[in-house]
């Protein structure tokens, strides 16, 4: 089993550098933390949206890889499972990233993740994972909702919907989601 990634410090709390196998990536990775989340998700979502799940944005190799029926923007946002994002695209398990159309969709792909994905993938640590088990078991329903929070939280770290187009009115990013500062 290939190494894992290794975190390093960080100036800013929800972004971070990940190191793995010696290279260190810069690409100002977030986590869909927020100060919020406690006081409107379970322990389940909070550790989630905390160990498990990285915001990022689609570089070029994203886009080469990405399906043409599933075809993404350079600089898109999407959420990725966090410990099988160092493998190339075609050796992780399936779901192991999203593109969601909209905030109000982030909700939606990460809860599809965790039933399609999350219990499946090989790179995540024996320590996470029972801890990942422990709190889904002990999760009710009820507590995995708060859909408006999941839109608010997204807001809150930069995240905003598409336009029909951009600047010059020449690329189409509705169905799209990216950071405000680009």
């Amino acid at each position: 089993q290939p190494p894992r990634p290794v975190e390093a410090p960080s100036s800013d709390s929800n972004s971070r550098t990940i190191t793995h196998e010696g290279r260190t990536r810069d690409d100002n990775i977030l986590t869909l933390k927020t100060p919020s989340d406690v006081i409107w998700l379970s322990q389940f979502l909070c550790f989630l949206r905390e160990e498990c799940c990285e915001v990022f944005k689609a570089s070029e190799q994203d886009v080469k890889e990405r399906r043409k029926s599933k075809q993404i923007k350079l600089n898109q946002v999407g959420i990725r499972c966090r410990f099988c994002s160092h493998l190339p695209h075609t050796e992780r398990t399936g779901r192991s990233s999203c593109f969601p159309s909209s905030i109000d969709r982030i909700y939606q792909s990460v809860t599809m993740m965790i039933r399609e994905h999350f219990s499946i993938c090989e790179e995540f640590p024996p320590d996470i994972r029972k801890k990942y088990v422990t709190l889904k078991q002990n999760t009710r329903k009820g507590e995995m909702e708060s859909k408006t929070h999941w839109r608010n939280a997204a807001r809150e770290i930069g995240m905003i919907d598409g336009a029909d187009s951009d600047k010059s009115g020449e690329t189409k990013t509705k169905g799209r989601i990216f950071f405000k500062d680009g």
